[in-house]
């Protein structure tokens, strides 16, 4: 049976599996079909032990079978549901859509340096083990650190990076109102091939709000605004300047911030890509 649905979806019922044992269909949705096709089963019958089943992807078969109890599929190539789920593609490869796609993290552990007397300071943090510490009181030249960022190849192409800044404390407590530090990113941004435009700079003063700041001593998380889709792809490389902006009105923490890393956020829906430059 094949669904010429095209933008409608639709259902089909099958009949109870009991008294039909060894009964067979196999149902198609169109290659062009833009909606999904959900197989339902009469009565309160199920499928592999489910109240229904749903083609959700064009060109999807499914071959189901009584087995004088219930139906069972043999070609089932997506798990999940309506809005999300993961399928095997023809070629093998594992890919995920929806609410089934996942979030990983790129940390970068900074340790280059620039502008001389107004780098960050490498200082103790607990006993012998140290940071770079950014200073509340240079204002007239920010303090900085520099590194590249690539991205995997499980990137899920379109999507936009969250970028996060880990931090710490050793003196004071700071506050989302009135002990704020401000961090920014300038960076540059192209996948292979393209040529890089110039820097983006963003910033952010709020750590987030799963964190509740009670102390001294935490490990803290600033978000930055995201980063857009533009420019990105697998292997594409982001060039980066991380600064405290001690100058900014909003940064009002009057003690140093210790750096304990950057991070972005990123969604996947494959475990790599089908060729070696491109998705």
């Amino acid at each position: 049976m094949i669904c010429n649905n095209a933008a409608t979806a639709i259902t089909i019922t099958l009949p109870t599996a009991a008294g039909i044992d060894g009964r067979i269909y196999t149902i198609k949705r169109n290659a062009a079909s833009t909606a999904n096709v959900t197989i339902d089963v009469a009565g309160a019958g199920t499928i592999n032990g489910a109240a229904n089943l749903t083609l959700m992807t064009a060109g999807q078969t499914e071959t189901i079978f009584s087995d004088g109890a219930e139906w069972k599929s043999l070609s089932n190539d997506a798990f999940g549901g309506a809005t999300g789920h993961t399928k095997f593609e023809a070629d093998g490869t594992m890919v995920s859509n929806g609410a089934a796609t996942t979030w990983d993290d790129i940390m970068v552990f900074p340790d280059a340096t620039s502008k001389g007397a107004s780098a960050p300071t490498r200082k103790e943090f607990k006993n012998n083990v140290t940071l770079w510490w950014f200073s509340a009181s240079i204002v007239q030249d920010v303090q900085e650190v520099h590194f590249t960022v690539q991205l995997p190849h499980s990137y899920k192409i379109g999507t936009p990076l969250g970028p996060h800044v880990h931090w710490t404390t050793t003196t004071g407590t700071p506050s989302n109102t009135n002990g704020r530090v401000v961090w920014g990113l300038e960076y540059t941004v192209m996948s292979i091939g393209g040529a890089f435009p110039a820097t983006t700079t963003i910033t952010g003063d709020q750590v987030i709000s799963t964190i509740s700041i009670a102390n001294t001593g935490q490990h803290l998380i600033t978000a930055l605004p995201q980063i857009p889709s533009t420019n990105l792809g697998i292997s594409a490389v982001l060039v980066c300047r991380l600064f405290r902006n001690a100058s900014a009105t909003e940064d009002d923490f009057a003690s140093p911030a210790g750096l304990l890393g950057f991070d972005i956020h990123f969604e996947k829906d494959t475990q790599g890509s089908r060729n070696e430059f491109i998705k």
